[in-house]
C-alpha cells in the first residue's frame, strides 16, 4: 500500500482560516498525485493500491471528492476529527468498505442509506451528534464493532439486533434508557 501523506498547516486566526484550509486541501493533492490510484491515465491504475485513506485532523467540511474516485476498491476510509456535517450520498457508493470511522465530527444524522455498505465490519460514529441511528443498520451484517460513545442516542434501533456478528457495541455516554427487546440474546458482546 502506498502510505499517504498529509500536510498539515496550523492557522493563527479564523481570518486566516480559509487561506490555510485552501492551501492545504492543495498542498495534499501535490500528493495524491503522486499516489499511482489517483493518476488519470487507465494503465497506470492498479484498483488493488488504494484500499485505504486517512483525512483525519483536516479541519475539512465536506467529505473530499477524491474518495469516489476509487470506491470501487476502498476498504478504510478514516474521516476523524474534522468539521463535517452532512455524509454526502456517494459516500455509500463505496460498498466495499470494511471500516468507515466518522470520529470527532458534527455529524447530525446517519443516513438510512447506511445499509448499502453490507461489507461494513467496524462503523466508528463516536462523538458526533447524532440521536438516531437508522433501522436499517441491520442490512450491514457483517458489522463486529460500532462505536457511537458520546452522541445523544435516546434509543437504539430494534434492527440492531439482527447483526449476529456485532460482538463490540460501545455506547458510553449516551443517553439511552433502555435497549432492544431482543438485546439479551448477545451472549458474546461486550459494552
Amino acid at each position: 500500500m502506498i502510505p499517504l501523506v498529509v500536510y498539515k498547516l496550523k492557522c493563527d486566526s479564523q481570518f486566516n482560516y480559509d487561506y490555510y484550509h485552501r492551501q492545504a486541501i492543495e498542498m495534499s493533492m501535490v500528493c495524491w498525485k503522486h499516489c499511482s490510484c489517483f493518476k488519470s491515465n487507465s494503465n497506470d491504475y492498479d484498483g488493488d493500491e488504494c484500499k485505504q485513506l486517512d483525512y483525519s485532523h483536516l479541519n475539512l467540511l465536506e467529505v473530499p471528492d477524491e474518495i469516489f474516485h476509487v470506491e470501487r476498491t476502498l476498504e478504510e476510509l478514516i474521516l476523524d476529527s474534522n468539521v463535517i456535517k452532512d455524509l454526502p450520498r456517494n459516500i455509500f457508493h463505496c460498498t466495499g468498505l470494511k471500516k468507515l470511522s466518522l470520529a470527532d465530527n458534527d455529524i447530525q444524522t446517519l443516513p438510512a442509506a447506511i445499509s448499502s455498505l453490507v461489507n461494513l465490519e467496524e462503523l466508528n460514529l463516536s462523538r458526533n451528534g447524532i440521536p438516531k441511528i437508522p433501522d436499517s443498520i441491520k442490512c450491514c451484517k457483517c458489522l463486529k464493532l460500532i462505536d457511537c460513545s458520546v452522541n445523544p442516542l435516546c434509543k437504539l434501533p430494534d434492527g440492531l439486533t439482527q447483526l449476529i456478528n456485532l460482538t463490540e457495541l460501545n455506547l458510553n455516554d449516551t443517553f439511552l434508557e433502555y435497549l432492544p427487546a431482543n438485546f439479551g440474546r448477545y451472549i458474546f458482546i461486550s459494552f
